[in-house]
């Protein structure tokens, strides 16, 4: 929570907002003081959690203007649009996927989006061409309901919209404010280029979002194939637990048989050439050690905020799964539901649990970048007991 009248930087779509509405009605030069701050005094209809955004705007033309109205962290951004009216909609934001767009056709009369990026994935372009343009080079996420607006970290994609670490932020605006706010997108559209077939590239948004990291994975699984041998290296790069998990687990005990824990005896190995920050900034469908990406991110995102420990490898694995399954894109959620089905089945479990140096093999590889690590323990009958600490 920040102290009370401690200053820090506004959304910068808002002050342009704000700016450019007054420049409108002729008042230049008009910011002697902006802040946010905790501070509910004054505005009993505020929440005390709310924050108070104060604009001062200073004398100029005649013009002398003072706004304000409660500005708060809303959550994920699907919860942000809710809260603001999403019956209708205007966008402006770096990002957007085919999946976000039909997820909100379900309950807005009308979309419009303006990315900011010079690509969409093709599918966006085929069914969504009428309802977004592109204006290059345009930064930020801005999004205007029916009742006010949000800003924040995410963007308009399946997995912005349901991204818990994401910092979104909303606002119930006056109606003369939020027509002044439609009046920012309007101009905006209005510059803003139609979206055109050499627009479209065949990627996910999220792919070209971490485009510059695709490679790390990729070096990733390289480095696991020389330690592993042929026979597990054609299972790093997709999913199939059913023909991959035994043959990695083995290859695994071979390799590594003086480890306690084999993965991490192979991912140390794999850290001396690419950090485990790169391997998670890699896009939602590379894998990496036969895990998709997303997985991994969603789950390491729950540890940020809970910053808890599993008493057992196949513990962390299920929350993996679950963390998958909430957050991830259609594809890869699928994928993660299927798997936790498999798990309930006891014969899949026990295969699972002997097989858990293939399944905790890219946490092996990941953890590390957020202060996370596995540790074993060996019983008396020599079985390995995994514990992940955070």
């Amino acid at each position: 929570m920040l102290e009370e009248g401690e200053p820090v930087a506004p959304p910068v779509e808002l002050l342009h907002l704000v700016d450019d509405g007054l420049r409108r009605l002729g008042c230049r030069g008009l910011w002697q003081e902006v802040c946010l701050r905790a501070s509910p005094r004054g505005c009993a209809y505020l929440q005390p959690a709310v924050l108070y955004a104060t604009v001062l705007l200073g004398r100029a033309g005649g013009c002398m203007f003072r706004l304000e109205f409660g500005f708060r962290l809303c959550g994920p951004l699907v919860r942000c649009l809710a809260e603001i009216g999403v019956e209708s909609l205007s966008a402006v934001t770096s990002f957007v996927d085919a999946e976000a767009l039909e997820e909100l056709a379900k309950v807005a009369g009308a979309v419009r989006v303006v990315v900011g990026d010079y690509a969409v994935p093709r599918e966006v372009y085929e069914k969504w061409r009428d309802a977004v343009r592109i204006y290059p080079g345009h930064a930020g996420n801005l999004y205007i309901g029916a009742r006010g607006l949000a800003t924040g970290g995410a963007p308009l994609t399946a997995a912005g919209l349901r991204n818990p670490a994401a910092a979104n932020f909303a606002a119930l605006m006056p109606p003369a404010l939020l027509k002044e706010a439609e009046g920012y997108f309007h101009e905006l559209w209005r510059k803003a280029q139609p979206l055109a077939e050499d627009a479209a590239v065949d990627a996910a948004a999220e792919e070209l979002l971490r485009a510059p990291h695709a490679g790390a994975a990729r070096r990733a699984n390289e480095k696991l194939a020389e330690a592993l041998g042929p026979d597990a290296a054609r299972c790093l790069a997709e999913f199939k637990p059913r023909d991959c998990a035994r043959p990695v687990a083995e290859a695994l005990r071979e390799r590594y048989r003086r480890c306690e824990v084999e993965e991490v005896c192979a991912a140390a190995d794999v850290h001396r050439e690419v950090s485990p920050r790169r391997l998670l900034a890699a896009p939602d469908s590379a894998h990496l050690a036969g895990h998709p990406t997303c997985w991994l991110r969603a789950f390491t995102v729950r540890l940020i905020e809970e910053r808890r420990s599993f008493k057992s490898g196949i513990e962390a694995y299920e929350a993996m799964l679950k963390a998958a399954a909430e957050d991830c894109p259609r594809r890869l959620r699928a994928q993660a539901e299927e798997e936790l089905e498999r798990l309930e089945d006891g014969a899949y479990r026990n295969e699972a649990m002997w097989t858990i140096p293939y399944r905790l093999l890219p946490l092996a590889l990941t953890l590390p970048a957020i202060g996370c690590r596995i540790e074993g323990q060996t019983r008396r009958d020599g079985r390995t007991i995994r514990r992940i600490y955070c």
